[in-house]
């Protein structure tokens, strides 16, 4: 039977110590997410006894540590979840996907994995990505719109940087002759990821144990508590091992 435990997680993101401009931190960290992930539920589903689903605000034990870290200026709390689940060996355990933070044309500000897994030892492995964005300029701007006939190029009545303009946004090049009222699109602005920092650790724990995995940008806050599912609970196949965790549908 794979053991059960309640898991607090708290991250916050320490925004004094961002890199500034001048700094040379990577704009691009390139990593793969696993294939097979998991993911907490937000609502709790008493068919699998509340295994991977977000606990009420109320039943929160890191509560007073949110207070505190929220007094500081310099603080800002991403992330505060607590759950159970049962742990498996590292070899076969599931990653959690984690995404916290701000959200730029559907880009979360930190997104990545933790795994817990259990052989001596427990065990939490973190890659954490967060990322600072710039805003850019909206693509759709009226400088080349104006009442003069633009420049023919390529049999086109655009020239070649507004076809390229039109392509980005609208997803086609304009035909010879067509009529597009490009001035009534509506302009979108996008965000690039400017910078990026990586929280890859990897830590061994005790159940009771309060863990801090330290980082200059991402602080995470973490632990895990032993758990016993009721009589009628632990005798259900939601306790078989491997099965249980293949039934959650992956990200």
């Amino acid at each position: 039977e794979l053991p059960w435990y309640r898991i607090e997680l708290l991250l916050f993101v320490k925004e004094s110590a961002l890199p500034s401009a001048e700094e040379n931190w990577p704009t691009r960290i390139d990593r793969s997410l696993p294939a097979s992930m998991l993911s907490l539920n937000d609502e709790s589903n008493p068919q699998i006894f509340n295994a991977f689903s977000a606990m009420e605000t109320s039943e929160l034990k890191f509560n007073n540590y949110v207070q505190r870290l929220s007094k500081q200026n310099n603080i800002r709390v991403l992330y505060h979840k607590s759950w159970h689940q049962p742990v498996n060996d590292k070899t076969i355990a599931r990653p959690l996907f984690i995404q916290a933070g701000n959200i730029f044309d559907n880009q979360y500000e930190l997104e990545g994995t933790l795994k817990f897994s259990v052989s001596r030892y427990l065990h939490v492995d973190s890659d954490l990505v967060f990322s600072t964005f710039s805003e850019n300029e909206p693509l759709l701007s009226g400088w080349w719109l104006n009442e003069a006939q633009p420049e023919k190029q390529n049999d086109s009545p655009y020239t070649l940087e507004a076809q390229e303009l039109v392509k980005q946004t609208a997803g086609f090049t304009p035909l010879p002759g067509a009529e597009i009222n490009l001035s009534q699109q509506r302009p979108f602005t996008q965000f690039i990821k400017i910078r990026q920092v990586q929280l890859k650790q990897s830590r061994r724990m005790r159940s009771g144990e309060l863990h801090y995995l330290d980082h200059p940008i991402i602080g995470l806050l973490v632990k895990l508590e032993q758990y016993e599912l009721p009589e009628d609970e632990s005798e259900s196949p939601v306790n078989q091992g491997d099965e249980f965790v293949s039934s959650f549908t992956p990200q």
